[in-house]
C-alpha cells in the first residue's frame, strides 16, 4: 500500500476498489448506518457520495473492509487539497462519476489550456499554496511552453509525443481530470533501484519500466507538478531526487536527458540530467495511470 508514511509500493489494495466501495455504501444505506443526507453534509462529502454511487466498476474482484475504509479516508483529503485552487480553474471539481478513485488528481484540461504560459500559471498556484515560484530548468520549461515532444508513449516508450498530444490523449481518456496511483512517500523509489540510471531502468528509453510485472513509469513533469500541488511538497524528495521517467528528450549535443524533481532550498525543483546518470539518491518516483491500473 502506498501512503505518505511508507516507501512501500503495492497494488494489492486496488483491484475492484469501485465495486467494493459501491457495495459498502449500499449496505450502509440499507442498514440505516448512512443516508444521502448524512453524506451530503458538505460539498466535498457530496462528491464522495456521487463517486460511491455512480463510479464505473472496472473489476469484479473485491477488497476487504479495512482496505475499503482506508480508500474512503484517503479520498477526502485528496479532494480537500485541490479545493484550495478552485479560483484558478475554469471548473474546479472533477466529475467523480466518470473516474475511479485514486490518490492523486491531475488537471489535464487546465494544463493543456495553460501550456504557453505554464510557468506563470504555476506561479499563481504556488502563491495560493503559500510557496515561492518553482525552479524549472530553462530547457524543460521551454519544452513545455513550446509543445515539444518529450513524453514517452505508454507501451511504445521509444516513440515520443508532444506535450499537447499527450494531454489531448489524457483528456480523451479521462476527461478534464485524471487520476494516478503515485508514490507519495518522501523518499523516491525503492532500495533496490539505488544507483540505477534511467537508461538502465528503461533499456536506453526503449522499454517500459516495471516492478513485479507492473508498469510504474507514468510520472512525468505534469504528474510531478500535480503531485506537488496536492501533497505537501516539502515532504516529497526533500533529501533525494525523483526521476520522472515518463519524459525523455535530446539536448542540442545529441545526448538524452530525463527530468527529475525534488524539494530544494525552499522551493519545488524540476531539473534535467543525463539519462545515464547514476547516483544512489536519484531514483524513479513510481506511478501508475488509471488506464494501466484498471486495464481500460
Amino acid at each position: 500500500m502506498v501512503s505518505p508514511n511508507s516507501s512501500d509500493f503495492s497494488f494489492d489494495l486496488y483491484p475492484g476498489l469501485d465495486a467494493d466501495l459501491d457495495a459498502a455504501y449500499e449496505r450502509n444505506i440499507a442498514q440505516g448506518t448512512a443516508s444521502p443526507e448524512d453524506v451530503a453534509t458538505s460539498g466535498l462529502a457530496a462528491v464522495v457520495q456521487e463517486a460511491l454511487v455512480k463510479a464505473p466498476v472496472p473489476s469484479s474482484e473485491t477488497l476487504n473492509p479495512e482496505a475499503s475504509l482506508w480508500a474512503v479516508e484517503e479520498l477526502m483529503p485528496v479532494l480537500t487539497s485541490w479545493k484550495r485552487y478552485d479560483t484558478h480553474f475554469s471548473s474546479f471539481m472533477p466529475d467523480m462519476s466518470d473516474i475511479s478513485r485514486n490518490l492523486v488528481l491531475v488537471p489535464w484540461r487546465e494544463m493543456k489550456a495553460r501550456l504557453s504560459d505554464f510557468g506563470g500559471w504555476l506561479e499563481g498556484l504556488r502563491e495560493t499554496q503559500g510557496l515561492p515560484k518553482d525552479y524549472i530548468n530553462d530547457q524543460l520549461l521551454t519544452a513545455i511552453q513550446t509543445d515539444q515532444a518529450i513524453y514517452r508513449t505508454p507501451n511504445l516508450p521509444d516513440q515520443m509525443i508532444s506535450m499537447s498530444t499527450y494531454l489531448d490523449r489524457k483528456i480523451e481518456q479521462d476527461g478534464s481530470w485524471g487520476i494516478m496511483l503515485a508514490q507519495t512517500s518522501d523518499e523516491a523509489g525503492i532500495d533496490v533501484l539505488k544507483g540505477q540510471s534511467p537508461d538502465q531502468l528503461t533499456e536506453n528509453g526503449e522499454k517500459d519500466f516495471k516492478v513485479a510485472g507492473q508498469q510504474v513509469d507514468a510520472m512525468g513533469i505534469f504528474e510531478w507538478i500535480a503531485l506537488t500541488l496536492q501533497e505537501n511538497p516539502r515532504m516529497l524528495s526533500s533529501k533525494d531526487y525523483s526521476w520522472l521517467l515518463a519524459n525523455r528528450f535530446t539536448d542540442s549535443s545529441g545526448g538524452p536527458l530525463v527530468p527529475f524533481g525534488c524539494w530544494d532550498v525552499g522551493q519545488v525543483g524540476s531539473f534535467l540530467n543525463d539519462a545515464d546518470y547514476q547516483y544512489d539518491n536519484t531514483r524513479p518516483r513510481l506511478a501508475v495511470m488509471n488506464s494501466l491500473l484498471f486495464g481500460y
